[in-house]
């Protein structure tokens, strides 16, 4: 189910920018035009909250339909004949900067998290193995032999 629709979509950005953006031909709006746009819009959303949340959103917060609702309204801008102005574009790109804040718990959706919180990482893991003294010729020797260690 998606985070934004046609209704708040209108509400945000009007019902003729819509028109604009969707004509269904008579004057209208292609429901299922923004019907799409607002479910890409929220697979992307949801490719940045699978690591954090459980999925799907029991509740969806405002934010989170502030977000997909600008990023609707961007790809309703893409298409043959369209010109997406600078605001659109500069409020995609915010929008998926505050994902990307919100992936990287830097931003919370004030809901529960589908997961614990991973650890703090003091550095890069490093994988410990025995030391053994080994020439060319003994290197060569276990790859014959199945010994790779």
């Amino acid at each position: 189910m998606p985070y934004v629709d046609q209704a708040a979509l209108e509400d945000r950005f009007g019902a003729d920018e819509l028109r604009q953006l969707a004509p269904d031909g008579l004057d209208g709006v292609d429901p299922g035009r923004v019907a799409r746009a607002c479910q890409d819009a929220s697979n992307t959303a949801d490719a940045y909250l699978a690591g954090r949340y459980a999925l799907p959103l029991a509740v969806v917060p405002e934010l989170l339909v502030r977000l997909t609702a600008a990023i609707a309204r961007y790809d309703l801008h893409l298409g043959p004949g369209r010109v997406v102005t600078d605001q659109v574009k500069d409020e995609k790109v915010a929008a998926i900067s505050m994902l990307k804040d919100i992936q990287a718990r830097r931003a919370d959706l004030d809901l529960p998290s589908g997961e614990a919180p991973a650890p703090e990482a003091e550095g890069p893991e490093v994988l410990r193995t025995p030391s053994r003294s080994r020439t060319p010729d003994s290197w060569l020797d276990s790859y014959r032999f199945g010994d790779f260690c």
